[in-house]
């Protein structure tokens, strides 16, 4: 049995059916929950999209920093191709499968056709990064570019051709447009790989360093714009402060997860503790509620809760919580690395199925890594350096993630950073499982042969 579905898996046909059963089933699920209107934060990148197509980003009359250029921009290149927010969230399902076909290559270069393929099918298993395919959000779009970064960096063991040190860097860099919240990673990477090449004199550690310094490059327009908006040098979005704040504060009702200013308002405890910084900030007493499908006039009534200066002030609110009550961050904290990694707790949502998934998925996602980092250090590994890799940015980006108020939802992006370091695990387990019914299968025909 095992024999035989080494020799289907091995099959390329197999491989192009199972990466159009993957386009199916997420074109399916779009069709099926796609909403008739914008959900969480669809109707910014939507707004940002229609500033850009107009020839700006942040509109003329107030600064609007809360999030990089990255997925507006792909949203106004579909538009222009006449594409509407159904069309948007379909290409969603197109991007995923591709990362999918992406990920099998990077197996490939560890493993059989026939391991990589099951290995595949186990990463398209990942159920959190296919809860987004129905929502214009930002999260399937980097699982693809963090897909891509590994292998572009994979490609440059091999091949030390420029190509893959240029395609490393500029797939980085389109990440952190699409999330300026890696930009920590930019930094973390050249320290890290610099280090690394310094310590093995490995090429290749050069190269990633190289790429990564290319990535920071493609950031410098944004950061130039920022600062002629801002007048601040390396200013990368407005949401710092909001998200510490939610982290410091020191009341037990809270658990440290960030709140929009529709929840402050309209839940009593939560009013009494923040209102009064949530309204001064963003003057919400002075304006009229807008529109829920009006994109413009939403962003205007939250103009002021994302403007740089109420970003200072959010920050200035949670360095005075910081000072006088630390241990209420250490609290926050340790539910916040729950709640990156497992889902819960909340303030005000409750655990439920959903979450149930999140969790157990996410379980399994660490138990993965958790063995390829064991595979790293004890065990013989052609890519190791790529592993060391996919382990220091996975590290540094949890880390810092644990550091500001997070959810799971976060963790989909570096989703394929941890399914790596698991497929590196597992991989030569398959082979050998995988080989030894092969034996079996062959010991058994000629035994037939000789009776």
């Amino acid at each position: 049995m095992r024999a035989r579905l080494a020799n289907v898996a091995a099959q390329p046909r197999t491989r192009g059916l199972l990466m159009l059963a993957a386009l199916t089933f997420y074109s399916t699920l779009v069709l099926w929950f796609q909403p008739g209107k914008f959900v969480g934060d669809e109707w910014r990148y939507a707004w940002l999209a229609d500033n850009l197509r107009h020839g700006y980003f942040s509109p003329p009359d107030f600064v609007f920093l809360w999030n990089g250029p990255g997925y507006p921009l792909l949203q106004a290149a579909l538009s222009s191709l006449g594409l509407g927010m159904l069309g948007i969230r379909l290409f969603n399902a197109l991007l995923l499968t591709v990362a999918l076909a992406v990920f099998y290559k990077i197996v490939r270069g560890i493993a059989s056709a026939a391991v990589a393929t099951l290995l595949a099918v186990g990463a398209a298993a990942y159920l959190p990064v296919a809860a987004y395919v129905p929502f214009a959000y930002t999260e399937v779009l980097c699982f693809l570019l963090v897909t891509l970064f590994v292998r572009a960096c994979q490609l440059q063991l091999a091949d030390p051709r420029p190509i893959w040190v240029i395609a490393a860097g500029v797939t980085f860099g389109a990440l952190v447009m699409t999330k300026v919240g890696f930009w920590p990673l930019l930094i973390v990477g050249c320290i890290g790989c610099g280090a690394l090449w310094w310590q093995q004199r490995r090429r290749v550690f050069l190269q990633w360093t190289c790429s990564l310094l290319i990535a920071l490059g493609c950031c410098l327009p944004y950061l130039v714009y920022t600062q002629q908006l801002t007048g601040r040098p390396w200013y990368w979005g407005s949401a710092t402060g909001s998200v510490v704040y939610w982290m410091t504060h020191p009341y037990p009702e809270g658990h440290g997860d960030w709140l929009h200013q529709g929840e402050v308002q309209h839940v009593d405890f939560v009013r009494e503790q923040h209102w009064a910084l949530m309204n001064r900030l963003g003057k919400f007493d002075e304006k009229t509620p807008p529109d829920p499908q009006d994109v413009h006039a939403i962003a205007h009534y939250l103009s002021d809760i994302s403007s740089p200066e109420a970003g200072d002030g959010f920050m200035t609110a949670a360095l005075d919580n910081l000072r006088q009550h630390p241990s209420a961050y250490l609290r926050n904290w340790v539910f916040n690395v729950c709640r990156l990694l497992f889902d819960y707790p909340y303030t005000l949502q409750r655990f439920d199925a959903l979450r149930a998934v999140q969790a157990a998925c996410n379980a399994l996602l660490l138990l993965g890594a958790a063995l390829g980092i064991r595979r790293l250090w004890t065990g013989p590994t052609p890519q190791r350096p790529l592993g060391q890799l996919c382990l220091l940015l996975l590290v540094a980006y949890l880390g810092v993630m644990s550091l500001v108020s997070a959810v799971a939802r976060y963790v989909v992006p570096v989703a394929p950073l941890a399914l790596i370091l698991g497929a590196m695990a597992l991989a030569p387990r398959l082979e050998r499982m995988l080989e030894s019914s092969r034996s079996q299968t062959q010991r058994a025909s000629n035994d037939s042969d000789v009776a």
